[in-house]
């Protein structure tokens, strides 16, 4: 017919929520998830094993909304990363949000984010603020860009700089093809690497979106207060990753975040007075930047100085201030 358009199909966007254990949470985040004002999406809900009632909440949501939402539930516990992946192989979509069981998503994050990267190619990796809220009152402690300044660029500024994106606040373009999945020697922080690979695999960039387009909840339970006993083997795991990924390409990078870790947790140990331990990690640490101590003691410095946002005071966690 004449003047007529053919109809535009848009990408498939799969939202992949995280969960374990998080029942009084799982109405508020599926809820966010299904009030996107986007039309192409699926959500994909992976439990890892949760005994208080979450698998139930997942089972009738996904009842009332067939074809909308894939609840992946039973099995053994896989973990963190384990579970990660379990709902990553089950996501469709050209692109894939993530979000835990805790989190909540604002309007138009998803319309905003595939509008960012359909408008290049070379685009592989969005992101956003975040509001950053105590459970319990509701109220904001602070926005995820008073502690990470946002930047944009590619997979070095991402190894240089460390993890400064909030998992909830990233969409990815998702090569199929490629198979690239979260590492399974990284037990719980292996998004940091994934964004790594994501970007060079694809020899692709990254940036963000202005606005704050998800919230974040701080409860006693975040995998964050939680993990801080395997934040050495995280991080050390993820940095021979990175250099198994890119050999050579980013030796300098790796060595200095390789003494930053050593430090960070030699810090930890001086509190809990394991002062030999801390001597042998202050010689890694050394050692591992080949005499270039500085720029990670620098960081270290800034790190523990005492920072407050609306009364709840920072502290390192995970290898980040949290």
């Amino acid at each position: 017919m004449k003047g007529s358009k053919e109809p535009t199909t848009i990408p498939l966007v799969s939202v992949c929520i995280i969960t374990y254990n998080q029942v009084e949470f799982m109405h508020e985040t599926l809820q966010s998830a299904l009030q996107q004002d986007y039309a192409n999406i699926e959500i994909i809900v992976a439990d890892d094993g949760s005994t208080d009632g979450t698998a139930e909440i997942i089972i009738d949501y996904a009842r009332k909304f067939p074809g909308k939402i894939v609840s992946l539930i039973g099995g053994p516990n896989l973990g963190v990363t384990g579970n990660s992946n379990r709902g990553l192989r089950a996501c469709k979509g050209q692109y894939v949000a993530f979000m835990g069981g805790d989190d909540t998503l604002l309007p138009c994050k998803i319309t905003k984010q595939v509008a960012w990267l359909e408008s290049d190619k070379d685009r592989v990796l969005c992101y956003h603020d975040v509001d950053v809220y105590d459970s319990e009152t509701g109220k904001t402690i602070y926005l995820w860009s008073q502690k990470y300044r946002l930047r944009m660029g590619n997979a070095r500024e991402v190894v240089k700089n460390g993890n400064f994106f909030a998992a909830m606040s990233v969409m990815v373009r998702y090569p199929h093809e490629l198979n690239i999945v979260f590492n399974e020697n990284i037990k719980v922080a292996s998004d940091f690497f994934m964004w790594i690979e994501i970007l060079e695999r694809q020899s692709g960039s990254f940036g963000y979106v202005e606005g704050v387009y998800s919230r974040y909840r701080r409860h006693l339970n975040n995998v964050s207060s939680t993990g801080g006993s395997l934040y050495l083997h995280d991080s050390l795991a993820t940095l021979d990753a990175i250099e198994t990924l890119a050999p050579n390409k980013y030796d300098w990078e790796c060595n200095q975040k390789r003494s930053e870790t050593y430090l960070i947790e030699a810090h930890r140990r001086i509190w809990n007075k394991d002062y030999w331990i801390v001597f042998s990690l202050l010689l890694r640490s050394f050692c591992a930047c080949h005499g270039f101590w500085m720029a990670p003691a620098r960081i270290l410095l800034r790190k523990i100085k005492a920072v407050r946002y609306g009364g709840f005071k920072v502290r390192v966690q995970r290898g980040r201030v949290d």
